[in-house]
């Protein structure tokens, strides 16, 4: 073959190379265009469906300016300001009709989301914590009946006041709801105790829980590792006279709703529908519709970081006041320390002049140091 003939061939694959790269590159193009059309169009379908179903939703009769925090010193505000901070309160309500005063608050947690990594955590506060529960700062009594007194709004202040937190938003759902969320997401894997059949208990809990919801189930047959649908897994999470008492159930509680955002990062767009259709009209909140679809549409991102419950081991006592049996937390300067390390990675938190002065009435009420 001749020198020029040569030359002519391999001209002739570089310029088909070249081609070939061309066409890749707008193919590439075309996918990627494609693909943040795709997004764009599924974020707005996701607008429009929520819009449609946010009415649904039971409101406050509140404000978020109404709510009241304490005042705290510019670097922990500063601190604070790199995460947003969520209420959550599970109430004892048989119908949804009362969301708000007059039910008792047997689920209260706290969740951090990092708004850097998104990373979530989960604190409990024990329901029998004794805290300062009214909004004058007069009232001392358990946090459960904080809800019970002033509904959500003391609730989120009673967290405010006593922790030196800064939260405004919040989400109060009942039995009903969860049931009927972990059932739509087709329910959670967990290993429950052999404790939990001494004198049947839980299948006692099964049928009263079936009976106040109306929501369908049946008894479980023995203890172990097993698929709990939405009224089991609601019974495994109620269960306080057992090992461990209210502080084994608060950690079975963070367990399931660990269980349950893991499904729901992967769960399909029929199942999230079916999810709000039935959940929305048994929850109330004060989020605002912005909030709620930019927490749907980051929902991939978030990932479970650390569950605790408060007052710690470390850090709590037991005392009968005013005839009732208390958690108390020794102290409460301490537990607040450990909630900000917790929640916010705040090593070099100091309570404010309201929080030193609540702990030291319930040292006082409680001699629980």
């Amino acid at each position: 073959m001749s020198r020029e003939r040569e030359e002519e061939l391999r001209a002739r694959a570089r310029k088909k190379s070249r081609a070939k790269k061309a066409a890749k590159r707008r193919r590439k193009k075309f996918i990627l265009m494609f693909s943040v059309e795709a997004i764009l169009l599924m974020v707005v379908l996701l607008c429009v469906f929520v819009l449609g179903k946010f009415d649904q939703i039971q409101k406050p009769d509140f404000k978020k300016e109404d709510i009241e925090t304490n005042s705290l010193a510019a670097e922990v505000e500063e601190k604070l300001e790199g995460y947003t901070t969520y209420a959550l309160f599970g109430v004892d309500a048989r119908d949804n009709k009362t969301l708000d005063k007059g039910t008792h608050g047997d689920v209260v947690m706290i969740a951090s989301i990092n708004n850097a990594t998104k990373e979530v955590r989960l604190a409990s506060i024990y329901r029998d914590t004794y805290l300062c529960i009214s909004k004058d700062g007069k009232k001392y009594g358990k946090m459960t009946t904080s809800y019970y007194n002033g509904g959500a709004q003391n609730a989120i202040e009673t967290l405010n006041k006593n922790f030196d937190l800064q939260i405004t938003d919040y989400v109060t759902f009942n039995w009903a709801a969860v049931a009927t969320a972990i059932n739509d997401l087709g329910g959670v894997t967990v290993d429950v105790p052999e404790s939990m059949f001494k004198d049947n208990m839980i299948n006692g809990y099964i049928t009263f829980t079936v009976d106040a919801t109306g929501i369908g189930s049946h008894h479980l047959k023995g203890p172990g590792e097993q698929l709990l649908d939405g009224i089991q897994a609601v019974s495994y999470c109620r269960i306080r006279y057992i090992s461990g008492n209210d502080y084994g159930r608060t950690e079975r509680q963070r367990e399931v709703v660990e269980k349950m955002l893991q499904k729901a990062k992967s769960a399909d767009v029929g199942t999230l529908n079916s999810i709000v259709n039935h959940v929305f009209p048994q929850i109330a909140t004060n989020l605002e519709l912005p909030t709620i679809i930019s927490l749907a549409a980051d929902a991939g991102k978030f990932s479970m970081g650390a569950t605790a419950g408060f007052p710690t081991d470390e850090n709590r006592g037991n005392a009968t006041i005013n005839k009732g049996a208390m958690v108390v937390p020794a102290t409460l300067e301490e537990t607040a320390k450990e909630l900000h390390m917790f929640l916010y990675d705040n090593a070099d938190y100091e309570p404010s002049s309201t929080v030193k002065a609540i702990s030291k009435v319930i040292e006082s009420d409680s001699g629980v140091h």
